[in-house]
């Protein structure tokens, strides 16, 4: 139940509701092209802000970054803009080819190991340059592991053969061609 109190009055006699929040976008904007910008805020909240602007195609994708710097105890959070930007928004209505390794690429490096021995790092410092993090490059890690996953698949068909995997000592897996 509902209790009213008091009389009621006009609406223009309330006071003006307070802004909330941040404008991040004059924030980002604020910042030269090859220039980063301390600002105080958490990590999360910068990175969330500027990924909501580029999915709202407010920012362009890949101009602007968050960065954290750590001088001795204490974090500094910058706004980075980037003199190129890392990716490119598609302009038109196809959809944006994927970067990155393609299938035949991961099958023709399985291919050449002997017994096709390998691990998803292996893949990833051979056709990425380096390795990828689960949680930093979430969707590149993850896109190595399914193509590697249909890749053996694919191999095992065609040469009628079965893969084992095997945990190595650093934790990392290993997979092999099964010897019979």
């Amino acid at each position: 139940m509902v209790t009213l109190i008091g009389k009621q009055i006009k609406m223009d006699a309330l006071p003006p509701p307070r802004s909330r929040g941040t404008d991040w976008k004059s924030v980002c904007e604020s910042v030269r092209p090859g220039y980063a910008q301390a600002i105080e805020t958490n990590y999360g909240t910068l990175k969330t802000a500027i990924l909501r602007l580029e999915h709202a195609k407010k920012l362009r994708v890949g101009e602007y970054d968050a960065r954290v710097v750590r001088e001795g105890k204490k974090l500094t959070v910058y706004v980075v803009r980037n003199k190129e930007p890392r990716g490119r928004a598609s302009t038109s209505g196809k959809p944006k080819r994927r970067e990155g390794p393609t299938m035949a690429q991961v099958k023709e490096f399985i291919l050449k190991q002997p017994d096709f021995q390998h691990t998803l790092p292996d893949i990833q410092e051979s056709l990425y340059g380096h390795n990828l993090s689960a949680r930093d490059d979430s969707p590149a890690y993850h896109r190595s592991y399914n193509l590697a996953k249909r890749a053996r698949k694919i191999i095992a068909q065609e040469n009628k053969v079965e893969f084992v995997e095997q945990l190595r000592n650093d934790g990392v897996k290993m997979y092999r061609v099964h010897k019979q």
